[in-house]
């Protein structure tokens, strides 16, 4: 999908991990949906697997083979290479023996939209950012009435 806009949208990344290695296809169905739809913009998309002993390695996407019915072949093209050595090592630190994961990052388009017409109106874009979600978990649990702290 070509990108053609001089405005980005949002980007952020998800990790996910799929113990014992057992990968299923409807969130990758999701991701060609809502890419599709111009909705995101896949700009990485890369595999990591863990051996039993502990040796990560990433993994061409057409190795995973058919899965659930996705050709997972089809996402070979949407690898940029974008995670670094060091990135690989945190990932694989986290990562369960004998489990694969994968990375994805990409381009929040929905909010481009909204964006440009602040923008086309004088207003200023002074800010922009992943919000971690533990961290938006404890600011709304803060100012829940019937939340307590008990630590």
């Amino acid at each position: 999908m070509a990108h053609t806009t001089e405005r980005l949208g949002p980007i952020d990344y998800v990790v996910i991990e799929f113990p014992d290695g057992k990968v299923t296809g409807a969130g990758f169905r999701r991701i060609v949906e809502l890419s599709d739809a111009a909705r995101i913009l896949v700009l990485d998309i890369e595999f990591l697997s863990k051996s039993v002993d502990g040796h990560v390695v990433t993994t061409p996407a057409h190795d995973l083979g058919d899965i659930d019915g996705v050709d997972m072949g089809f996402f070979d093209g949407a690898a940029s290479y974008l995670l670094e050595d060091d990135d690989i090592h945190e990932i694989g630190g986290a990562m369960s023996p004998g489990s694969v994961a994968v990375v994805v990052i990409y381009e929040e388009l929905s909010m481009i939209s909204a964006l440009a017409a602040w923008e086309g109106e004088g207003a200023v874009l002074l800010a922009e950012g992943p919000i971690e979600v533990e961290a938006l978990v404890a600011a709304i649990d803060s100012t829940d009435p019937d939340s307590t702290d008990k630590d």
